[in-house]
Order: structure tokens, then C-alpha cells, then sequence
């Protein structure tokens, strides 16, 4: 809890200084406990060491806590309902804190791992509670005898506004990610040449790196190549079109470089 509470404070400083021309600031004090500092564009990272680990941690840490105390001690009445020692308002307050720091990520496999995991979880996890909101749901649209005509205008218009608030929050998140250029290459890049596409996308040097320590695991899936060996295996093994274009991967493979991978 203390961990969350961090990232989302000093991901918030982060989101808002990286806004407002603070970047200079904000390095200086990211560099204190990290030796990454900060990414070139404007992702937040917390107290991780770049954005996409915050967005796994988000993914497969905090976010399946925060769904599971939500979905498995719901109740309507929050004045009364307690999940973990925490009030279900206080509960649903970093529920949605967690998500708005995961967009602030704009960490592509984070959105996609989380969207599926969200999926599954509700399909399997959260159906008795799907079936009784969406109950309540349309209580709301049907005028009962004892039902006075202003409530049900008052119930049928609250469901009517919680539709209009749900589809605006998709769109403002929909549009949020588009601006960001490095979530919009992936529908913008040309994928007429499928490496061309890999390389414009932003996705080289994940997949190359992929491709290479395949066959190091396929070779050797029981002992592995051994503590440290791994570099010796991944360059030879990856594809020939994804070695040029790449800054990442011609850095390491430079004569003068330090570099050495170890996955």
C-alpha cells in the first residue's frame, strides 16, 4: 500500500511537471535514486526505473488487489462497508488513481495486459456482481405501481447521466492516448514491409530481442546457457532486418560499447 502510495504521488509530480516545462527539476531529483532519470518524453515512471515497470506493476500488482477487494466485499451502503481496512470509497479512490497512472504510462503492453486481464477477471471473477448492477441498471427504466412519475424520471435519468459519464471517460481516454505519438504509431506506421512496420512502431527491439533468446531457450531449455551467457546467444540468432535501423541494438553491437544484455 505504502508502494502505491508513492508511485502515485511522485507520478503525479512527474505527470504535472513534465506538463509544465519542469523537466530540468524533476530530473535532478529522479536522479537521486535512480540512474535512469527520466525518459525523453513525457511518461511518468514513479519510483520505477522506467515506465513500462510501472505500468507492470500497476498491471500485475496493484490493480488485481484493488478489483478483487472491490468485487469481493461490494456493497452499495460505503458509509458502512470496509474492504481490507479500507472504506470501498477510499478503495475505489486508488482504484481509479492506479488506472489514471497506468494511461499516464502510456506503456502499450501495460494497457494491453491490463485490458485482458480486466476482461477475464469480470468473466470469470465478477459475474455475480455484473448481474446485479445490471439489474439495478434497468430497475431504473421500469415505473413500478408504488412508483411515483418523478422517481422514476429521477432513476431513469441517473442511469441515462452514468452512460453519458462512462462513454465520455472512454473517449477522453481514447483521445488521450491517440495524441501521444508513441501510442498512435502503431496504427500510423506503414505495414505494407512487416519489419518496416516493427521498426516504425516502435516494436524492433522487443521482438528482435524476443526472436534471439528463443532459440538460446530452445537449445538449452533445462540448464540455460549458463549465469551471464546470455548475450552470447541472443545477437547471433536475431533477425538480420531487425539489426539495422535499430539505435538500441547498434549501440550495444558498437566495437567501443559496454553494453552487454542479460535477460
Amino acid at each position: 500500500m505504502v508502494g502505491l502510495v508513492g508511485h502515485l504521488i511522485w507520478g503525479g509530480i512527474q505527470f504535472i511537471g513534465l506538463n509544465t516545462g519542469h523537466r530540468d527539476q524533476l530530473r535532478e531529483i529522479q536522479e537521486i535514486f535512480s540512474v535512469r532519470g527520466l525518459v525523453k518524453n513525457k511518461r511518468i515512471s514513479g519510483f520505477t526505473f522506467e515506465p513500462s515497470w510501472l505500468a507492470s506493476q500497476l498491471a500485475t500488482l496493484y490493480l488485481p488487489w484493488l478489483v478483487a477487494a472491490l468485487l469481493g466485499r461490494w456493497t452499495m451502503d460505503f458509509r458502512r462497508s470496509s474492504v481490507n481496512g479500507l472504506s470501498s470509497l477510499v478503495n475505489l479512490f486508488f482504484l481509479l488513481a492506479s488506472l489514471a497512472a497506468l494511461l499516464a504510462t502510456y506503456s502499450r503492453a501495460g494497457l494491453a495486459v491490463t485490458a485482458l486481464a480486466a476482461g477475464i477477471t469480470v468473466l470469470i471473477a465478477g459475474r455475480p456482481f455484473l448481474q446485479s448492477a445490471w439489474g439495478w441498471f434497468l430497475a431504473g427504466f421500469r415505473c413500478s405501481v408504488t412508483q411515483s412519475r418523478l422517481g422514476w424520471i429521477q432513476a431513469a435519468g441517473g442511469r441515462a447521466l452514468l452512460i453519458i459519464v462512462v462513454v465520455a471517460v472512454l473517449a477522453g481516454a481514447g483521445i488521450f492516448l491517440s495524441d501521444k505519438g508513441y501510442i498512435a504509431r502503431l496504427w500510423t506506421s506503414d505495414m505494407s514491409d512487416f519489419w518496416g512496420y516493427v521498426s516504425s512502431a516502435s516494436l524492433g527491439p522487443r521482438l528482435a530481442y524476443a526472436a534471439g533468446a528463443m532459440p538460446a531457450f530452445n537449445a538449452n531449455p533445462l540448464t540455460g546457457v549458463g549465469l551471464g551467457a546470455s548475450g552470447f546467444w541472443i545477437y547471433p540468432n536475431m533477425p538480420d532486418e531487425l539489426l539495422m535501423g535499430q539505435p538500441e541494438i547498434a549501440q550495444a553491437l558498437a566495437p567501443n560499447s559496454g553494453l552487454f544484455p542479460n535477460p
